[in-house]
């Protein structure tokens, strides 16, 4: 510690090393950057897979209660049961895909070990 004339205790930070940027009271803020980033990153998929299973849903009610005639508004829907009555609409496009990515799978590991073995077709 160093000392001034009238006695009072200044404290005296350490130099920053060389080639470093200077510190400056602002450096908490790197830390909330990264953590705001880490949440949108996450947030925005969120959002965006929502709001993919609504419209899935108000577009698969609107079209079952259409086909008798009943009017949507008239039910009350919450935007819950929109997003429940998509996994109905989503079911076979899924699985299809879910299938056919398997199917790539197969492909792959059937053209890799055919590869391993030399063997030409």
């Amino acid at each position: 510690m160093a000392t001034r004339s009238d006695n009072a205790a200044v404290e005296i930070a350490p130099a920053a090393p060389r080639g470093a940027a200077p510190r400056t009271a602002d450096e908490g803020s790197g830390v909330v950057e990264r953590r705001i980033k880490l949440l949108t990153s996450v947030l925005a998929p969120t959002t965006v897979l929502t709001a993919l299973l609504f419209y899935y849903g108000y577009v698969a009610t609107t079209a079952e209660y259409g086909y008798f005639g009943i009017n949507l508004s008239s039910l009350r829907l919450s935007n819950q049961d929109f997003i429940l009555r998509s996994a109905a609409a989503l079911f076979l496009p899924v699985g299809a895909l879910l299938f056919a990515a398997l199917l790539g799978l197969w492909g792959h590991m059937a053209a890799l070990r055919l590869i391993a073995s030399g063997r030409r077709l």
